[in-house]
């Protein structure tokens, strides 16, 4: 059975680590924001170098603030309208894939006409 002087520094120790995880939980957490602030800013700053090369007709991204089926629906919708209607002869997407909270792989993918596989 351990005395008193063990239990002692077992809680000590205890109460240490404890202190310790929530010093490391708050700068996680504020590591963190810091990466979601940046994502967000990236998103206005990728439509601003496409618009210096490329044509950008429309920029979507606060779509991502409510992101649902409906929402997308609408947009592919209109997208394909304009498709077939021959106003576009060739729609491509450009997004940002999550690796993880820090790094994001830029994708541009063909939407239409479909591309063969």
């Amino acid at each position: 059975m351990a005395n008193l002087k063990e239990i002692r520094n077992r809680i000590t120790s205890i109460s240490s680590t404890m202190q310790i995880t929530s010093a490391m939980k708050m700068v996680s957490a504020a590591k963190l924001k810091k990466a979601q602030d940046a994502i967000t800013a990236m998103r206005k700053k990728g439509n601003d170098i496409l618009s210096k090369t490329l044509k950008v007709v429309d920029n979507q991204s606060t779509i991502f603030d409510h992101l649902s089926f409906d929402n997308v629906a609408v947009i592919a919708e209109t997208l394909t309208q304009k498709f077939v209607s021959g106003e576009y002869d060739k729609i491509e997407l450009i997004y940002n894939q999550f690796k993880n909270a820090a790094t994001q792989i830029v994708q541009t993918e063909q939407f239409l006409p479909l591309a063969p596989i």
